[in-house]
C-alpha cells in the first residue's frame, strides 16, 4: 500500500507550513503568555481556506478531502497547538456537524460565514452540575409554535469581545423529548450570562 502524499497534498502541506512559520510562530509565544486569542491570525487562517476544508464549494468551502484537513491541522500544530485547536474545533465541532446533519436552510445560512471566518462556532456545553458531560446535561428545549426555546444554565459559554466575529453556538439539549443527544444551532450577539444563571435563546 502506498502511503505517499499526492502532489496536491504536498503543495497544501508546504503552503500551510509556510503560513504557520511566517504568520503564527512570531506571535504564538506572546499570545500564550498573555492568554489571548488572536482574531487577526484566525482571519488569516480563514483567508487561507483552513475553515470548511472538506465542505462543498456550494457553501463556501474548499471541497478538499479529509486528508487535506488533517494535513492542515498537523502543520499548524507543528508551530502552535492553540491555533491548531482552533482549526480543529471550528471544522470538527462547528462546521462538520452542520455540514453533515444540518438542513439546507441552515447550511446556506451559516456555512458561508463560518468558512470565511466571518463568524465563530462553539458549543454551549459546560453546566454547573454536569461539567462537560453531554449525557448528563440538564438543558431543556421546548417547542413554542415553530421555534424551540432553550433554557440553560452554563458555567462556560464564551462570547467574543466587541469588534470580533459574531458567536454561533450549538446548544446541547438532551432534555427536550427527543432520542439521542440533540443539538440546536443558535446565534447570539449578547454577552454570555454569569455562572450558573439560566439563559434563554431561540433556535429555529
Amino acid at each position: 500500500m502506498d502511503f505517499s502524499l499526492s502532489s496536491e497534498h504536498q503543495i497544501l502541506r508546504e503552503s500551510v507550513r509556510s503560513f504557520a512559520e511566517n504568520e503564527i510562530q512570531p506571535a504564538a509565544r506572546e499570545l500564550d503568555e498573555k492568554e489571548e486569542f488572536s482574531y487577526e491570525t484566525m482571519r488569516k487562517m480563514a483567508e487561507l481556506g483552513l475553515f470548511g476544508v472538506f465542505v462543498s464549494d456550494l457553501y463556501g468551502g474548499q471541497a478538499m478531502d479529509y486528508l487535506s484537513y488533517i494535513i492542515a491541522v498537523e502543520e499548524i500544530a507543528r508551530v502552535d497547538g492553540s491555533h491548531a485547536a482552533t482549526v480543529a474545533a471550528e471544522n470538527s465541532l462547528g462546521i462538520g456537524p452542520l455540514y453533515y446533519f444540518g438542513n439546507e436552510e441552515q447550511k446556506k445560512k451559516y456555512l458561508p460565514q463560518l468558512c470565511k471566518g466571518e463568524a465563530l462556532w462553539g458549543f454551549g456545553l459546560t453546566e454547573p452540575n454536569a461539567g462537560s458531560d453531554a449525557s448528563n446535561s440538564k438543558t431543556n428545549a421546548v417547542l413554542d409554535g415553530n421555534e424551540w426555546v432553550i433554557n440553560a444554565a452554563r458555567s462556560l459559554s464564551p462570547t467574543p469581545p466587541p469588534g470580533s466575529p459574531p458567536a454561533l453556538r450549538y446548544w446541547r439539549a438532551p432534555a427536550c423529548g427527543m432520542t439521542g443527544n440533540p443539538s440546536f444551532p443558535a446565534s447570539s450577539s449578547k454577552p454570555a450570562p454569569p455562572d450558573s444563571r439560566p439563559s434563554r435563546c431561540t433556535a429555529k
